[in-house]
C-alpha cells in the first residue's frame, strides 16, 4: 500500500450530533485527486450495492461510487425478483 493511501486510511471521519458521518475537507480533496470512481450505469432501482462495508439502495439517479481510495475493495451487489424478495448476492475483490 502507497503512503497516500496510508495516509488517507488513517484519517477519521468526524461524528454529528445525529450519528451521521462527516469527512474532513483535506480529506475529500485527496480522494477527489486520488481516488477512483465506479461507474454503475443502468442498475435496476432497489438493488442493493455494496463496497466494503458501505452499503447503497440504488434509487432512480444511482450512477455509481465515487471517491474510493486505492488499494484492494470488495465489491457486491444483491438484486431481488419483481416482489422485491429473494436478493441474490454476487461479489467480487477489485
Amino acid at each position: 500500500m502507497s503512503y497516500e493511501a496510508e495516509e488517507i486510511k488513517s484519517r477519521e471521519f468526524e461524528r454529528e450530533p445525529e450519528g451521521k458521518r462527516r469527512m474532513e475537507p483535506e480529506t475529500a480533496l485527496e480522494l477527489v485527486r486520488n481516488g477512483v470512481t465506479l461507474l454503475l450505469l443502468d442498475v435496476p432501482q432497489f438493488t442493493l450495492v455494496g463496497i466494503d462495508t458501505q452499503m447503497f439502495s440504488v434509487g432512480p439517479v444511482f450512477k455509481g461510487i465515487k471517491m474510493i481510495p486505492p488499494g484492494t475493495h470488495y465489491v457486491y451487489y444483491s438484486s431481488s425478483n419483481r416482489l422485491g424478495i429473494d436478493f441474490k448476492e454476487t461479489y467480487l475483490f477489485l
